[in-house]
């Protein structure tokens, strides 16, 4: 019994000891054999810290990961830094890489993106639905990015139409415009005449990744109220701010915007809002991940506007008041005059010179002639004209020059002025942009239109 006591005894004597040992009073830590100040708490004895700011950990796992964890003066750790990994990708994301990321996207092998020739800005993709890449000048805000892709501003969407086309519709003219009434009659009444109802459409469209531009341009041909096809293809299309620098365009195929004609244009609207639904669900998932994987911030957007913009414009083309008013003929007219020795005060037209350009853009397919018609003193008059064809078409950015040599037989004098009406003509009976050039006594021209 005593040597059981005794075993006893030495053990709790032990313990205590142990015990007493392991405890140290605050701000002290127990390390090793004995107390050590540890001023922050962190566990670490302060004699044993250095003065530098970071520490190198090795984590023992399957592998081995280097961690610097940031520390103040007092050795407390620093919070964790707010960085934005979208800014820094801005600085080094460029046209190549977000190509790429198309190509992903679409799961392509590789889109082919064109550098347009006519818009050297824009990279059109090879593949449907459309994906456009254009570069511009760096803006900085959303509100930039909607004052660039303004509708009533931005010219932009002549890339994806026929821009001569477009060219051809003008407002309508008023009677005042026409020197017949015949003329205008017919301006009015010609089954040949196409009254275009051209819409631009613009909205801010909000996702969960950002904000986008839905864009509407439609050219609607409508006749007696009723829709008879577009003038020129529709456009519908989101427009996603990438970077700075670089906006995505993507679009439908024109197959799945298609719109029954011969309706009355309020049921051809009703329809094509309607088609919009089906095509809108997939631009916006798509629109969606382009802003995910663009270095575009959530500052961006902050000053972006809620846009909800509709315009419509009545316009008209009518192809004889498209040639008479409208064509763009550029016409260069010299004249060379004589002084009579003999009857003081007289003078003598002795040559009249020409020159036309086409620079519409395309060719007028019709026989051409040439018409001049004299008025002296605003008196007599002659004329001149050329029935016979003078070539057969007028083809674009052709240079055409006609000289009228006057004979002294003619009795082509004046003492005060000329009025000379110049007029190519397609076909015999109309007129491309006719002019009338007033001729003074020192050989001075004004050129004006004679319409």
């Amino acid at each position: 019994m005593g040597v059981k006591w005794i075993f006893l005894i030495l053990l709790s004597l032990f313990l205590a000891s142990c015990i007493s040992q392991n405890v140290c009073d605050e701000p002290y830590i127990f390390f090793e054999n004995g107390c050590c100040l540890d001023k922050n708490s962190n566990s670490v004895c302060d004699e044993h810290e250095t003065e530098t700011t970071t520490d190198d950990i090795v984590i023992e796992t399957s592998k081995k990961i280097n961690i610097t964890i940031k520390k103040n003066e007092d050795g407390y750790p620093l919070e964790k830094e707010k960085t934005n990994d979208k800014e820094k990708q801005e600085q080094t994301y460029d046209l190549q890489q977000l190509m790429k990321d198309l190509d992903q996207l679409y799961d392509k092998k590789e889109i082919d993106f064109i550098q347009d020739e006519d818009y050297p800005d824009f990279f059109n993709g090879n593949e449907q639905p459309f994906q456009v890449i254009y570069t511009h000048k760096k803006l900085n805000s959303g509100s930039e990015f909607t004052d660039i892709f303004n509708p009533k501003l931005w010219g932009g969407y002549t890339n994806f139409i026929n821009e001569t086309r477009i060219r051809w519709l003008n407002p309508p003219l008023e009677k005042s415009n026409f020197s017949k009434e015949y003329d205008y009659n017919e301006y009015e009444h010609d089954d040949y005449r196409y009254d275009v109802n051209q819409r631009f459409i613009q909205k801010t469209i909000t996702l969960q990744n950002g904000k986008i531009l839905e864009y509407h341009f439609i050219n609607d041909n409508v006749h007696s109220g009723y829709f008879r096809g577009v003038w020129e293809d529709t456009l519908f299309m989101y427009i996603i701010p990438c970077t700075s620098n670089l906006t995505v365009i993507i679009r439908p195929s024109w197959e799945r915007l298609m719109i029954r004609t011969q309706q009355p244009i309020e049921d051809a609207l009703v329809n094509w809002k309607a088609s919009l639904d089906f095509v809108r669900p997939e631009l916006e998932e798509k629109a969606n991940a382009i802003l995910d994987f663009c270095p575009v911030t959530d500052e961006y957007f902050e000053d972006f506007p809620e846009i909800d913009f509709e315009e419509v414009k009545e316009l008209v083309y009518f192809w004889k008041a498209d040639l008479r008013f409208f064509w763009n003929l550029s016409q260069n007219v010299s004249v060379a005059i004589e002084e009579d020795d003999r009857e003081n005060g007289t003078y003598w037209l002795r040559q009249l010179n020409m020159t036309f350009v086409n620079n519409e853009g395309s060719t007028i397919n019709h026989p051409m002639y040439l018409n001049v018609e004299i008025e002296m003193d605003g008196e007599r008059s002659e004329t001149f004209r050329d029935m016979r064809r003078i070539m057969s078409k007028l083809r674009n950015e052709v240079v055409v020059e006609k000289n009228i040599v006057i004979p002294e037989y003619e009795d082509i004098n004046f003492k005060d002025y000329l009025d000379i009406d110049i007029a190519l003509y397609a076909t015999t009976a109309v007129p491309v942009r006719p002019i009338r050039v007033h001729v003074y006594t020192n050989g001075s021209i004004e050129i004006s239109p004679n319409t």
